[in-house]
């Protein structure tokens, strides 16, 4: 039979480019080098300006809530806008409650499986133009929900100059 061939074809091994391998990792080292330089659990949204404070407090990475200018945020879904939970009646945010409560019951889940306790954490990144009745608002809301320790994500103003060092603080 002429269709089975009885010798072994050698399958030549593709050229592997050393140029686009280098780029590739010069890449994924700048990416790392600037989430490093956000801190733990801080990456924040690029609608989000965060105020400045003299704080010098390290956040704990943990849930996190995002007040930009028109939204609030947990984890990156929407769990409201700013206009309509101006005129809502109710102190509370129905859907962020929804959301935080699912996170904490997972949450609580997780660190009992493995035996720690969960410490209802969470990271507030508002932005620095908020209107206060709405971090209110959300605060009251996290605190209904179950979070107890929060913290607001801040700029932390270098010295005596104001400059922003860049380097996100909080406090509880």
């Amino acid at each position: 039979m002429a269709f089975f061939s009885r010798k072994k074809k050698h399958a030549e091994l593709p050229k592997v480019s050393l140029i686009s391998l280098v780029d590739f990792f010069t890449c994924l080292i700048f990416f790392l080098l600037q989430i490093q330089d956000l801190g733990a659990g801080a990456v924040v949204s690029k609608d989000i300006q965060l105020p400045l404070s003299i704080s010098t407090i390290e956040i704990k990475s943990s849930t996190i809530v995002a007040i930009t200018p028109t939204d609030i945020l947990v984890e990156g879904f929407s769990a409201g806008h700013i206009e309509e939970e101006v005129k809502r009646e109710d102190f509370a945010i129905p859907l962020l409650e929804e959301y935080l409560i699912k996170i904490r019951e997972r949450a609580a889940k997780q660190a009992a499986a493995t035996g720690a306790e969960w410490e209802g954490r969470l990271i507030i990144q508002g932005h620095k133009d908020v209107n206060f009745e709405i971090l209110k608002r959300v605060l009251f809301t996290a605190g209904k929900s179950g979070f107890s320790i929060m913290s607001l994500a801040v700029v932390h103003a270098g010295g005596d100059e104001g400059t922003p060092d860049a380097k996100p603080a909080g406090g509880s």
